[in-house]
């Protein structure tokens, strides 16, 4: 799981990472690849129950929506990525206050 954020509330442009992963198996050549995001628009409930006006006591309705909008949103995946001699490098681009969590299987 990688993030990015400040203690700073301004909001900046998504931040280009690469992420570097060690201690896979030696003989591994490829990894499926799954990656989740939680940020200002995905996964993220306090955004929709914003967008909903705040409600104080809601709806049957509006209590599903934001369940659904509490689920981790998976961006991309399951894909392959190249292991080499246990290692693998990622690239990914984090939005202002989001998080990344990716999944590696083989």
């Amino acid at each position: 799981m990688v993030w990015n954020y400040r203690e700073e509330d301004i909001a900046e442009p998504p931040r280009k990472v690469s992420i570097g992963i060690v201690g896979l198996p030696e003989k591994l050549k490829r990894a499926k690849l799954e990656e989740f995001a939680i940020d200002e628009e995905r996964s993220n409930s306090y955004t929709a129950w914003k967008k909903m006006g705040k409600p104080q006591s809601p709806t049957a309705e509006e209590r599903s929506a934001l369940e659904t909008a509490s689920r981790l949103e998976k961006v991309t995946g399951p894909e392959w990525v190249e292991v080499r001699r246990g290692r693998c490098q990622l690239g990914v681009e984090l939005r202002h206050e989001g998080m990344a969590l990716f999944r590696l299987s083989w």
